[in-house]
């Protein structure tokens, strides 16, 4: 991250515990770095930050949930930095094993905007056998978009259409459970005189948003639609 930053010309602060509070301070290649509480290393540096809404703090973390939750190292100096700066953009980076489904928060726990981790989800072709699954994202869909009286799709109808090739669908599995859908047809256009492929429907599970999921499924239809 340190060196991405640098390369394309962003200003890095590192932070620096000062008492019961914590304050960022200016970081280059030639600045010098000390060992400081709970032995961090910190920039030997007189320039502190004044944050803004273009200002990026990334939160450390030992272990988070796909809701957003964080549970830190006890300090409590980013809660506190950042309801003293609350313009500030947040994000935070872990590894797969340090997310889980859910873990204890309190009331003044600020979570991160974003969490940015290695994880991937499965992604697998819909068969006739997944109607019932295709029938009840098209609902989350349609509840999500405050158009649920107009999802009237039946199994029976969607296995038709999988059965047919008439529509496709992708689900995205994590830990073996469905976690997000993509539906799908071919067109053409004679404009361009090509074919292509119209996405119809497209959720993730509002708990998992955020995680670059998304970005993995529109990955795979991309190249769906390269191949073909």
């Amino acid at each position: 991250l340190k060196d991405d930053a640098l390369s394309k010309g962003k200003r890095i602060w590192l932070p620096k515990v000062e008492s019961s509070e914590m304050n960022f301070y200016y970081y280059n290649e030639e600045t010098e770095l000390a060992e400081g509480a709970y032995g961090i290393k910190e920039p030997v540096s007189e320039k502190v930050l004044q944050p803004d809404d273009n200002t990026l703090v990334i939160m450390p973390g030992a272990v988070f949930s796909f809701k957003g939750d964080r549970i830190g190292y006890g300090g409590g100096y980013y809660d506190k930095y950042l309801e003293k700066y609350p313009m500030c953009n947040t994000m935070a980076v872990c590894y797969d094993f340090q997310l889980l489904n859910e873990i204890p928060r309190e009331e003044h726990d600020i979570q991160p905007e974003r969490i940015v981790s290695d994880i991937n989800i499965e992604i697998k072709k819909a068969t006739i056998e997944d109607a019932e699954l295709l029938v009840e994202y098209m609902q989350k869909l349609g509840t999500y978009q405050k158009m649920r009286e107009s999802i009237v799709i039946t199994a029976e109808k969607a296995r038709d259409l999988l059965e047919r090739g008439a529509g496709e669908a992708i689900f995205g599995y994590l830990n073996d459970k469905p976690v997000s859908f993509i539906y799908y047809y071919e067109n053409s256009s004679a404009f361009i005189g090509e074919r292509g492929l119209y996405i119809d429907g497209f959720y993730i599970e509002e708990e998992l948003r955020g995680h670059g999921f998304g970005k993995q499924m529109m990955k795979y239809m991309a190249k769906e639609a390269i191949d073909r």
